[in-house]
C-alpha cells in the first residue's frame, strides 16, 4: 500500500494485490477455467476501524489449467492525515478448505498543502500511455504495479513512480 495525494488535496492511500493463478483453486465456466478470491480489508488507526470492506475479485477465464494466469486488485481509499494499519485477508474462493492469507502493513499519510512533499514509492513492473481512464492510470500513464518483495538477478532495471506536490513553496509559482 502506499499514500497519495490529489490536486484538489484530497489524500489517499492505494492496495495493490497481485493473485498468482496457478496458486488458486479453479473452477470450469463455459468450457474454460477461473479463479476467483475474496478480500476483507479493514483500516483501523490505534483506536477506530475507520473502514472494513469485503469483495470478491474474479480472475480473467482461460483454458490450460495448468497455467492459470495472475491477475491484480487496485483499490483506493481516501484518508485523513494519520498512521493506519491496514489488515488484508485474501481467501481462495474455489479451494475447498477455504484456505487464507493474512497480511498486515502499517502506513503514514502526511500531506500539508504548505509544504513539499511526496507520494510514496511505487515499485513499477511495467507503464504505458493511459487510453482511457482505469485503475491502474495515474497521471496519464497506465502503471502496473510491481507487488512482490523479490528482485531476481535477471533483473536488470528498476522502475518506479513518485509524485512530488506543492513543489511551488520551494520553487515558487509558475516554476518549471
Amino acid at each position: 500500500a502506499g499514500s497519495f495525494n490529489t490536486l484538489q488535496n484530497q489524500a489517499f492511500i492505494e492496495t495493490s494485490l497481485t493473485l498468482v493463478g496457478n496458486s488458486l483453486a479453479s473452477k470450469e465456466i463455459n468450457g474454460g477455467f477461473q479463479n476467483a478470491a475474496n478480500v476483507s480489508l479493514k483500516i483501523y488507526s490505534s483506536t477506530d476501524t475507520l473502514l472494513t470492506k469485503r469483495y470478491n475479485v474474479i480472475g480473467p477465464a482461460f483454458t490450460n489449467s495448468l497455467n492459470a494466469p495472475s491477475f491484480i486488485d487496485i483499490q483506493r481509499y481516501p484518508l485523513q492525515n494519520g498512521f493506519y494499519t491496514i489488515q488484508v485477508i485474501v481467501t481462495d474462493n474455489y479451494h475447498d478448505l477455504k484456505k487464507s492469507v493474512v497480511h498486515y502493513q502499517k502506513i503514514k499519510v502526511k500531506f500539508n498543502s504548505d509544504q513539499l512533499c511526496t507520494s510514496s514509492i511505487q515499485i513499477v513492473e511495467s507503464y504505458s500511455k493511459s487510453q482511457k481512464q482505469s485503475a491502474l492510470s495515474k497521471s496519464g500513464l497506465d502503471l502496473v504495479p510491481y507487488t512482490v518483495n523479490y528482485f531476481p538477478e535477471s533483473i536488470n532495471h528498476l522502475i518506479f513512480y513518485v509524485e512530488t506536490y506543492h513543489a511551488d513553496t520551494v520553487l515558487g509559482k509558475d516554476q518549471s
